[in-house]
């Protein structure tokens, strides 16, 4: 699961550059963050959350939990910083050829390179397989 925010919330999860694998701290947290979250949103979100909660927990499924901030779109830089930190190198090209997006707080739906490139006025092409 990645999530990109306006830097509030991975202002708090950011990780120190110096580990070998960026994300390793954050493996299976995303229960704690589904819980911070769920005090702060209206109430049929709330319930949305739970709901995702409880498949998560009956399926004893992992979640490889990422948070990014918007600039992931804006600065190459950054990206290829971030990139760096996985051990496969085509990680992101290959998760964007496969994203999905919660649209309206309701359900997930297919989204492309081109959604992002147009909602944040940038250049992806780094991204597209």
């Amino acid at each position: 699961m990645i999530i990109f925010d306006n830097g509030k919330l991975s202002e708090d999860y950011t990780i120190d550059h110096q580990e070998e694998d960026w994300y390793y701290q954050l493996k299976e947290n995303l229960q704690f963050l589904l819980d911070d979250y769920s005090r702060v949103v209206p109430l049929p979100t709330h319930k949305r959350i739970g709901e995702l909660q409880e498949k998560i927990e009956k399926n004893d499924s992992k979640v490889d939990l990422h948070i990014l901030p918007a600039k992931f779109f804006r600065n190459k830089k950054f990206r290829k910083e971030v990139a760096k930190k996985h051990k496969d190198p085509n990680f992101f090209k290959n998760v964007f050829s496969l994203l999905l997006r919660l649209r309206k707080g309701q359900e997930f739906v297919p989204v492309g390179i081109p959604y992002f490139e147009k909602k944040y006025h940038c250049n992806l092409q780094d991204l597209k397989k």
